[in-house]
């Protein structure tokens, strides 16, 4: 059941950012800057996010465990399933090489520092990325930190009774990061990539989209339906899905249009726009809601194939065929069941969840440990 406020053209985006990512990584020359579906996530992340915890601290007694309940629920299941499996075709097809790295990525992904990894490691868009499966994770991790950290900004203004500060420590902090992503790409490009000081800003304007429209400011409702407003908008987030190489200078300056075209979306769209309207298609929407399951799937599939000794594998379009029905089964049978908050009790969520990241993190160290072992006695 989808609840009240359901903006499926939200879910249009998100169908936008996967399929952008995914085509990108399936090797579809025609999205060569595909990877910008990220940033599209990370500003409906922020928003979604940012108006859940919002309304969520009205009642400030069951704000952590009812809040975190829903995350677990929401990303946990979908991604211990995928890390089992990633695990068990990794193991069998892998080099030692590639399966200490796939050990150490394992490691960090359960304990959400997939992003601290890999910026210790090889740039993202490198040759040897493409052999890591558990790479696109970095972004999981930043999500993941966010929110850590969203949540006490939010929790610590409202307890004090300065709620309307709120708005201005989000818009701050945005600034802040912003310049500090600006500074890094020319300096520290790894910084800029993977971490989420220099990444917080994109997620934060989703976070000033949310309490812009929690506001209800009458100057935004005064633009909102406008159509050239809402094609620009949607100029400035798809073209660069495009016109982007991975010799584009990245994130910093080069990210604006995406997530300034996505806040723009879900502040001057509804579903009676133009835009809403053509992002409310059941295609889209239902590609929206399968998203998460395609995102965390497509890249172990795309990555892992490529040390199977198999024809049909190196189709690109067969890949692209593979992860959405892997995320098709993912969201229907693992998604799907474990949001229901009628299956499983909070108690037993949370115990799972601290076994799963236990048995995870443990395994990928016994993995890299291992491999590395064997490596050292080889050489």
């Amino acid at each position: 059941m989808k609840p009240l406020n359901y903006r499926p053209e939200i879910d249009g985006l998100r169908a936008i950012a996967v399929l952008s990512v995914l085509l990108y990584h399936a090797g579809f020359q025609l999205f060569s800057g595909g990877y910008v579906g990220v940033d599209i996530f990370f500003v409906i992340s922020g928003f979604l996010i940012t108006s859940i915890l919002v309304k969520a601290a009205e009642k400030p007694s069951s704000f952590f465990s009812n809040f975190y309940e829903s995350r677990i629920r929401r990303l946990f299941p979908a991604l211990f399933f995928l890390l089992f499996t990633s695990a068990l075709f990794s193991i069998y097809f892998l080099p030692p090489y590639y399966l200490s790295q796939f050990g150490q990525s394992l490691s960090a992904t359960s304990l959400f520092m997939a992003n601290i990894l890999f910026w210790w490691e090889d740039g993202y868009f490198d040759f040897a990325s493409e052999f890591k499966p558990l790479l696109h994770m970095w972004s999981l991790g930043v999500e993941e930190q966010f929110y850590i950290l969203m949540p006490l900004i939010i929790l610590i203004c409202i307890r004090r009774g300065v709620t309307k500060t709120l708005f201005k420590l989000v818009l701050i902090l945005f600034f802040l990061s912003f310049c500090l992503s600006i500074y890094e790409i020319n300096f520290y490009q790894s910084n800029a990539f993977y971490l989420l000081p220099s990444r917080f800003w994109e997620l934060s304007l989703g976070s000033i989209c949310a309490l812009i429209n929690l506001k209800k400011y009458p100057i935004i409702d005064s633009f909102r339906g406008n159509q050239m407003l809402e094609f620009v908008f949607l100029m400035l987030t798809i073209i660069p899905v495009f016109a982007f190489t991975e010799f584009t200078t990245f994130p910093s300056y080069n990210a604006i249009y995406s997530t300034v075209g996505t806040a723009g979306i879900i502040l001057f769209s509804s579903k009676t726009t133009w835009l809403g309207k053509f992002l409310s298609i059941r295609l889209l929407t239902y590609i929206g809601l399968i998203s998460y399951s395609l995102y965390i799937w497509h890249y172990p599939i795309i990555s892992i194939s490529k040390f199977v000794n198999l024809e049909i594998l190196h189709n690109k379009f067969f890949l692209v065929f593979i992860s959405i029905l892997a995320a098709i089964i993912s969201y229907h049978f693992i998604e799907k069941p474990f949001r229901n908050k009628k299956f499983l009790k909070q108690r037993t969520i949370f115990i799972a969840s601290a076994i799963g990241i236990f048995l995870f993190s443990s395994a990928g160290y016994y993995i890299y440990k291992g491999n590395m072992l064997s490596l050292i006695h080889i050489s």
